[in-house]
C-alpha cells in the first residue's frame, strides 16, 4: 500500500469553522492505489463506501468469518432501525467477543472486505463508524497484544476517517440516529487519544525513515491540536444551535436525548482533557462551565466519562494549588466507583478505567499529604492498603517518592509545537512531562517546610518565635520568611458546597489548616476560616452549649460529646423485685428533718456516726398511695431530705 499524500488535506488557513462543514479534508486522492487491501485500512475518504470492485466470491471465508458477516449485518440493521438497545448489545458484547475470538493480535477486515456482505454497502455513516472501530482496534489490542505500533499510513488514514465522520455529524442532520451513549463517548475518547498519540509519535524522531519524515513535513495540519479543538468546539456549537439556547436548563431524559446532546457533553469533557494535557489548567476547568457539574453523576450514565471528568478536574486543581477541591474530586469518583462499579456494564475500556483508578488513588495520596483532609472511610482504607508505604514516605518529605508517584499518576503531556524535523535523532517525547514535573516539585519543596510548621502549630495555642525557631532549627529572620510563605501557600481558592463554575470560589484555608497571627513576638494559633466547611461549622454550633460559639481546637471532640452527654434526658431506673425472705423496709416517716448545718455534720463525723452509702432496696409491694409515700426522682432514687444521714438526738 502506498502512503496517502498528506498534501491532499486543505490547509487550516482555509478552514471556516463558522460553517458546519469541515472543509479541510474535502480533497482526497482518487488513485486506486490508495485503497486498502485485505487486512489494511478501508477505502479512502472519497470512496463513500464503494466496494472497489470486490465481489463476495473473491473474499475468502478465512478473511471474514461467517459470524462476523452476520454481526456486521445485524449492526447496520439495528442502527437503521434506531434500536439503541440492540445496537448497544451488539457493540458492547458481540464486538468485544469477536475481537477476542478472531482478531486478538491482528486487525479486523478492511471495509472493502466486509462491505459486500452489508445490506447497504453505500452507507457513509456506517462506513465511518466501522473504520473507526477498525483503527481503534489497531491502536488498542493490536498494539498491545502484537507489540506492533501503527504505521504512518494507518495514522493518516485514521485522521481522514475521523474527518469524514465529523463532516457527516456536522453537515448532515443525524438527529434521528440512536447511537448508544457509550459508543459516542468511545468515539470522542479515541479521537483525543489518537491526537495525543500522534503528538508523542511526532516528537520522537529517533529511528524514523526518510519517508515518515517527509510525510510529517508535507502537511503539519494532520492531527493538529488546533484542528482537534475546533472540531470539539464545533460539536458543542452544533448542539447549542439545535437547542436554540446556550445552556440546557431542563435536562433531557436518557430516552429522549439527541445524539448531538451526547456529542456536546462528551466533547466538553474532552476539551477539559485536551487543555489539561497541554498544561493549561485554568482553561481546563473553564471549559467545563456549560455542564451541570452539581449533579452527582452525569446524565449519560457512562462510567468512563465520569472517571475521566473527575480525574482531569482533580489534577487541574492539584496543579493550581487547590488541594481541597482536588481531594473532593478524587474522593467523589473513588467513592462512587467503589460502590457503583458492579452495577455498570463492562466496556472495552475496563483496563483503562482500572488503571485510572490506581492513578486516582496515587493523586489522592499526594493531595492529602500536601493538605490533610478527611476522606471516605472505605477510600481511606483502600488508600492505606495500596499506598501505605508511599504515604508514609510522602509525609516524611521524601522528594524521590513525590517524583515517582507524580510520574505514575499524571496524564501523558504533549506539546502543540512541532519539532525540528531536520534535527534527526532528537527525542522530545518526555520534555512536556519533565516541564510539568519540575513545576510540581518546585511547589512541593515550598510545601515541605509547611509540613513541619503545621505539625508544631497543631500542638500549641501560643508559642514564642524564639522557641518555634529553635524547634525548626532556623533563626528568627528565616522563620518570619517561612511563616509568610505558610500564609501564602495555605490560602487557596475553594469551591464552597455546590458553587459552580469550577474556576470560581472563595479564598480561604482548608478545614484542617491551623491559622495564626503574631503579636509581640508570640505566635497565637486560631481557628481558621473555612469557606468549604460552613455546614460543618453550623453542625458544631448546634452541638455545643446554647449561646456558645462553635467549638474548635484539639479538645473539640471531647467537649462536643461531653455536652451531648449532659443534654441526655436521664431515664428512670425500674425497681427490681426482691426475694420473699427479704425484709421490706418500713415506710418513710412524714416527719421532716431539719437540714443539718456544717458544724453539726462535722461533729457527727468526728463522733463516728455512720454515713449512708446512697443505695436503696425496694420490694415488690405496691407503692403506698398516701402522702407519706416516698417520691421517686428521675434517676429512680428517693430524694434525700437529709443528705448527711445524721441521726436526730433524743
Amino acid at each position: 500500500m502506498t502512503a496517502m499524500d498528506p498534501s491532499a488535506f486543505t490547509r487550516m488557513d482555509n478552514v471556516n469553522f463558522d460553517d458546519d462543514a469541515l472543509d479541510f479534508a474535502a480533497d482526497v486522492p482518487d488513485d486506486e492505489d490508495t485503497l486498502a487491501g485485505p487486512g489494511e485500512p478501508g477505502a479512502s475518504a472519497s470512496s463513500s463506501g464503494a466496494t472497489g470492485g470486490v465481489s463476495a466470491e473473491s473474499v475468502s471465508t478465512s478473511t471474514v468469518p461467517d459470524k462476523v458477516r452476520d454481526f456486521l449485518g445485524k449492526l447496520q440493521r439495528a442502527i437503521d432501525a434506531r434500536d439503541a438497545a440492540a445496537t448497544m448489545a451488539l457493540y458492547d458484547e458481540r464486538y468485544t467477543h469477536y475481537t477476542e475470538k478472531f482478531f486478538w493480535t491482528r486487525p479486523w477486515p478492511s471495509f472493502d472486505s466486509v462491505s459486500v456482505f452489508l445490506p447497504r454497502p453505500d452507507d457513509d455513516l456506517f462506513r465511518t463508524l466501522y473504520k473507526e472501530l477498525y483503527f481503534r482496534h489497531i491502536y488498542g489490542k493490536v498494539q498491545r497484544n502484537a507489540k506492533k505500533q501503527p504505521t504512518i499510513d494507518q495514522r493518516l488514514d485514521s485522521w481522514t476517517n475521523f474527518v469524514d465522520l465529523f463532516n457527516i455529524i456536522l453537515v448532515k442532520d443525524i438527529s434521528s440516529v440512536q447511537l448508544p451513549a457509550q459508543w459516542v463517548w468511545d468515539i470522542l475518547d479515541e479521537f483525543i487519544y489518537q491526537v495525543q498519540a500522534f503528538a508523542q509519535y511526532r516528537a520522537n524522531l529517533t529511528g524514523k525513515s526518510e519517508e515518515e519524515i517527509n510525510a510529517l513535513k508535507k502537511d503539519p495540519q494532520v492531527w493538529s491540536i488546533c484542528t482537534a479543538m475546533k472540531i470539539l468546539h464545533s460539536l458543542v456549537k452544533k448542539n447549542q444551535e439545535l437547542l436554540g439556547k446556550s445552556v440546557q436548563t431542563t435536562p433531557e431524559s436518557s430516552e429522549t436525548r439527541s445524539i448531538y446532546s451526547y456529542f456536546s457533553e462528551f466533547a466538553t469533557v474532552q476539551l477539559c482533557r485536551l487543555h489539561c494535557i497541554l498544561g493549561d489548567y485554568h482553561r481546563s476547568l473553564l471549559s467545563l462551565e456549560p455542564l451541570h457539574l452539581q449533579q452527582k453523576f452525569p446524565q449519560s450514565q457512562v462510567l468512563s466519562c465520569y472517571t475521566t471528568q473527575q480525574y482531569y478536574i482533580g489534577f487541574s486543581c492539584l496543579m493550581l494549588r487547590r488541594y481541597v477541591d482536588a481531594v473532593k474530586s478524587f474522593g467523589a469518583i473513588l467513592r462512587y466507583t467503589a460502590r457503583a462499579k458492579p452495577y455498570h456494564p463492562k466496556s472495552y475500556q475496563q483496563d483503562s478505567i482500572s488503571k485510572k483508578n490506581e492513578q486516582l488513588y496515587a493523586l489522592l495520596a499526594l493531595s492529602i499529604t500536601l493538605c490533610p483532609l478527611r476522606v471516605d472511610n472505605h477510600v481511606h482504607q483502600t488508600l492505606n492498603d495500596k499506598y501505605g508505604d508511599k504515604l508514609t514516605k510522602l509525609q516524611h518529605g521524601d522528594e524521590t517518592c513525590f517524583e515517582e508517584v507524580f510520574t505514575f499518576s499524571c496524564p501523558k503531556f504533549i506539546t502543540a509545537a512541532q519539532p525540528d524535523y531536520d534535527a534527526r535523532g532528537t527525542n522530545l517525547f518526555a520534555e512536556p512531562l519533565k516541564l510539568q514535573r519540575g513545576l510540581f516539585m518546585n511547589e512541593v519543596r515550598h510545601q515541605l517546610k509547611i509540613l513541619q510548621i503545621r505539625s508544631y502549630l497543631r500542638l500549641y495555642t501560643s508559642i514564642s518565635l524564639t522557641k518555634l525557631a529553635s524547634y525548626l532549627q532556623m533563626n528568627a529572620s528565616e522563620l518570619n520568611t517561612e511563616l509568610l510563605n505558610y500564609k501564602h501557600k495555605t490560602t487557596q481558592l475553594i469551591c464552597s458546597g455546590t458553587s459552580f463554575p469550577l474556576h470560581e470560589g472563595k479564598w480561604g484555608l482548608s478545614s484542617s489548616e491551623p491559622d495564626f497571627y503574631i503579636e509581640n513576638d508570640i505566635v497565637y494559633v486560631t481557628a481558621p476560616t473555612k469557606p468549604e466547611a460552613a455546614a460543618s461549622a453550623d453542625a458544631d454550633a448546634s452541638a455545643s452549649a446554647p449561646g456558645s460559639a462553635p467549638l474548635k481546637g484539639p479538645s473539640e471532640y471531647f467537649l462536643r460529646h461531653i455536652t451531648r452527654l449532659n443534654n441526655i434526658t436521664p431515664m428512670p431506673i425500674v425497681p427490681q423485685s426482691q426475694p420473699a425472705d427479704t425484709q421490706t423496709p418500713p415506710a418513710a416517716s412524714s416527719t421532716t428533718t431539719p437540714k443539718p448545718t456544717t458544724a453539726t455534720a462535722a461533729a457527727a463525723n468526728k463522733a463516728g456516726a455512720p454515713r449512708s452509702t446512697g443505695t436503696a432496696t425496694y420490694s415488690s409491694a405496691p407503692t403506698p398511695t398516701s402522702s407519706t409515700a416516698p417520691k421517686v426522682s428521675a434517676l429512680g432514687a428517693p430524694p434525700k431530705k437529709n443528705p448527711w444521714n445524721i441521726p436526730k438526738k433524743s
